[in-house]
């Protein structure tokens, strides 16, 4: 805790670049297999079924966020008696935050046929859906002790463990589509590789900050619990507009044009996600640098940083976007056939939704850590009832 916040950031730079590289080339090597393998339709399904849980993360109604945020200042102070009574009580509200998802979960599972075209054509849907259920709720689980890892600025960690198991899922999951090609022993896996990564996470945790146990019954003050649960308010609307945009999108492509084109999206989806990952490393690793930064240090030195970051951040998102609208559809068809490409218009449009998604990141990352939810609440909002009115329109 008393290495300096350039030093962390920096190390924690390093290990997300590591870790970007190297699950980049396990993504694409998996996706190519499981192409050949499987087809464009399981991995339409795979894709519509993850924002199906974006959507379902709405129950978590933002208070994830507002708790992380209010751990910077308690780190900050060396405060563990507060620290452990945060961590406590996030992981009391998602205990039922995951049986409110797994019952909207299971509620929505006869309803599948007639939400998404082309279901049917799957066998075991109703299986594969609900291993996507468990390992929804192993993420809550988890995230509490993960969360007080990052707000301490050691990323590097996570990240150190997030890399190992990115590896040897990736082996496993390659050997069992060449040996069996079973769409339900790949989904086990990345549950039992999650399930792992998220004991050592814990595991790590518990070694670093001992005080947890000896303050496992501390609790938190009635006035923490009104400041937390009055910036969830707040962050309702934006989960629903965060949602509304980045998860309709492939739900409603799926829905309306079937799994085949949500997979020939999904394989966009990944191209432009690995390098807007690269983009959002520096934003990203400097994440808990920023809350302490805003826990103490005077405003006009976080409204510097924060216009330093943007500028940076709005280069690198131009020259990107020039150079993959170039390049995105002959790296497809070299990768995976020109039949798996979209029409230049359409690439065009993808590549704009990139751009306006990723050139925001610096903004959001000092709204999340400095907990300033109220006065942007409802942008976001429009955003996604634009968004899907427009979709229905055509």
């Amino acid at each position: 805790m008393n290495k300096s916040r350039t030093y962390l950031t920096k190390l924690n730079a390093k290990a997300s670049v590591i870790n970007r590289i190297i699950t980049l080339i396990c993504n694409f090597t998996v996706r190519s297999v499981f192409i050949k393998v499987l087809g464009n339709e399981y991995l339409g399904l795979g894709g519509m079924f993850g924002n199906v849980f974006s959507v379902l993360s709405l129950c978590e109604l933002g208070f994830g966020e507002a708790a992380f945020q209010s751990l910077y200042k308690p780190i900050a102070e060396g405060n563990e008696r507060q620290i452990s009574a945060i961590v406590s009580y996030y992981a009391k509200i998602y205990r039922y935050i995951s049986l409110v998802t797994l019952s909207l979960s299971v509620a929505l599972l006869p309803l599948l046929p007639h939400l998404f075209k082309d279901i049917t054509n799957i066998g075991n849907y109703r299986l594969i859906y609900l291993l996507f259920v468990v390992h929804q709720i192993l993420s809550y689980h988890f995230a509490p002790k993960r969360a007080l890892v990052m707000c301490d600025q050691r990323m590097y960690a996570i990240m150190a463990i997030r890399t190992v198991g990115t590896v040897v899922l990736s082996a496993l999951q390659i050997f069992t589509l060449l040996r069996t090609g079973n769409y339900l022993i790949y989904i086990l896996l990345r549950i039992f590789i999650s399930a792992l990564d998220g004991i050592a996470v814990s595991r790590y945790a518990g070694r670093t900050y001992g005080f947890l146990s000896y303050y496992k019954k501390s609790e938190v003050s009635k006035e923490y619990k009104d400041g937390v649960w009055g910036n969830t308010r707040s962050l309702i609307l934006h989960r629903i507009g965060g949602v509304i945009n980045t998860s309709t999108d492939s739900i409603l492509i799926s829905s309306r044009l079937g799994l085949s084109s949500m997979g020939i999206f999904s394989n966009y989806s990944l191209i432009i996600n690995s390098i807007g990952s690269f983009i959002s490393l520096a934003v990203n690793s400097a994440s808990a640098s920023v809350g302490n930064l805003g826990a103490t240090a005077s405003a006009k030195k976080s409204e510097r940083v924060l216009r330093n970051i943007c500028f940076a951040n709005f280069v690198l998102m131009t020259c990107c976007s020039a150079v993959l609208l170039s390049l995105i559809n002959p790296i497809i068809t070299l990768w995976i056939g020109e039949d798996m490409c979209f029409s230049m218009p359409e690439t065009a449009v993808i590549i704009a939704c990139f751009y306006a998604s990723y050139i925001r990141d610096p903004v959001q990352i000092f709204i999340k850590n400095y907990g300033v939810f109220r006065s942007t609440r409802f942008i976001y909002l429009a955003r996604g009832i634009l968004n899907v009115i427009y979709y229905f329109r055509r």
